[in-house]
């Protein structure tokens, strides 16, 4: 199952807009970004329980429909008015800064910035969250990552607008 409480899911949301104002994002963006965040994943939902739930490594069959979880999203959130607004978005959750991710290997300003700014967040939370397979990370263990990974796998803006709020003690 989904090993997040509520209270922490929250939370999550929360850092993900406190970094959407910080990056200026319009009113509208702001509230697309709060949509995301609950929808992001809705590709998951053709996902078979025993890979979400597997603890050894995928196999290579398995990895292939875990990759295919953004796409299916994305034709989800196309069809439905409420969500259009966020299906591309969607798509690019798990892309790269550095063109590196799936599915299309887009990179930079290309990713949209809901994506860049869900993908930091979510990667933070699931570093400081215990996992079926591994303990969880410190907050300062996971900073760490992070920071080894801006401009990698993150957006650097978003990582400094994200550090200045945990800085912060928000």
């Amino acid at each position: 199952g989904d090993y997040r409480t509520e209270t922490r899911i929250k939370k999550m949301d929360d850092y993900a807009v406190l970094v959407g104002k910080r990056l200026n994002l319009s009113r509208i963006k702001l509230e697309e970004l709060q949509l995301f965040m609950n929808f992001q994943n809705i590709g998951k939902l053709a996902l078979a329980y025993e890979i979400m739930a597997k603890k050894g490594s995928l196999t290579a069959e398995e990895w292939k429909i875990v990759k295919e979880i953004p796409e299916i999203g994305y034709r989800i959130a196309e069809s439905s008015k409420k969500l259009k607004p966020i299906a591309e978005s969607i798509l690019s959750h798990h892309e790269w800064y550095n063109g590196q991710g799936y599915p299309r290997g887009i990179k930079g300003e290309e990713i949209p910035v809901l994506s860049r700014i869900s993908f930091l967040i979510t990667s933070y939370d699931a570093m400081t969250s215990d996992r079926p397979y591994r303990n969880k990370m410190t907050n300062r263990e996971a900073k760490k990552e992070i920071k080894k990974f801006s401009g990698i796998q993150f957006d650097p803006k978003v990582v400094d607008a994200f550090f200045e709020l945990l800085e912060e003690g928000k």
